[in-house]
This record gives structure tokens, sequence and C-alpha cells, in this order.
């Protein structure tokens, strides 16, 4: 009894149904014509053998996905590292500027320096030839006055 109410609530809910499937039994050497020009039919083999590509499909696709991933990742801190490195160069750049303007003003201060030495020296040695006349002038003023106060005394003592 329970079977022949299902059979006939089967039947009914495809009679109903505007999507109902029906099974065709094809005789041997029969093609079956689709009712949609879209509708693909095959065997239980051509299944077969695309469910086994399908799920080959579907892994290979998972590890496309996690290939991706970690390309992405790796693409990510590529870019973190060329950043890095871009700030880096940067801040060379910056330091390689400091010490070229450091080393400009060392170099100006160095031949002032270098200028005021000179100036210094060439002072000195006509100070020193200066200070030598006066020496010479002075020895020659103290002889001859030691020599004109000798010469006195003696004309006045004698």
């Amino acid at each position: 009894m329970k079977k022949a109410l299902f059979l006939l609530c089967l039947f009914i809910g495809t009679a109903l149904s505007s999507a109902s499937q029906t099974i065709t039994v094809l005789n041997k050497g029969e093609l079956y014509k689709p009712p949609l020009d879209q509708m693909v039919v095959m065997d239980k083999y051509t299944f077969g053998g695309y469910h086994y590509t399908g799920e080959k499909y579907d892994s290979l696709k998972v590890q496309i996905e996690e290939l991706d991933s970690l390309l992405l990742n790796r693409d990510s801190l590529q870019n973190k590292v060329v950043e890095e490195y871009e700030a880096t160069i940067q801040l060379k750049d910056l330091e390689v500027n400091t010490y070229k303007t450091g080393f400009s003003e060392v170099k100006v201060q160095l031949n002032s320096s270098i200028e005021k030495g000179n100036q210094l020296q060439t002072d000195y040695k006509k100070l020193q030839q200066k200070n030598n006349r006066t020496k010479r002038w002075r020895n020659f003023f103290m002889g001859s006055s030691v020599i004109s106060t000798g010469i006195l005394i003696l004309l006045v003592v004698i």
C-alpha cells in the first residue's frame, strides 16, 4: 500500500511540475534528440571522465588559488622591501649631501685659515725686519753715545 501511494504521489508530482525529469530508454543504435539546443547529453563513461577531470580541475583550482595568494604575499613583501630600500637610499643621499656641504664648508675654512696663516707669516717677517733695523739703530746710537761720552770724559779730564 505504501509503495502504491508513493508511486501515485510521484506520478502526480511529475505531472504537475513544469521541470519534471523523465527517463528515456534508448534502443541499441538509437540517437537521443534533446528537446533544447543548449542541452548536453552524454553517456555514463563520458560523464565519469568529465567528473574525474572536474575533480582534478577543482584541486588544481585550489592549488592555483594558494599559489596566487603566495604570489600576492611575495609581491607585497617585495614591495615593502623596495619601499624600505628607497627610504634607505633617500636617507643615505641626505647624509651624503650633508657630508658634501660639511666638506665644502671645512674646505672654505681651511683655505681662509691658510690665507690668514700666510698673511700672519708675512706680517711676522716684516715685524722681525723692523725689529732688526731698530736693534741696529739702537746699537749704533748706544755705541756712538758711549764713544762720544768717553771722548767727552777724556776731554774734560785731560
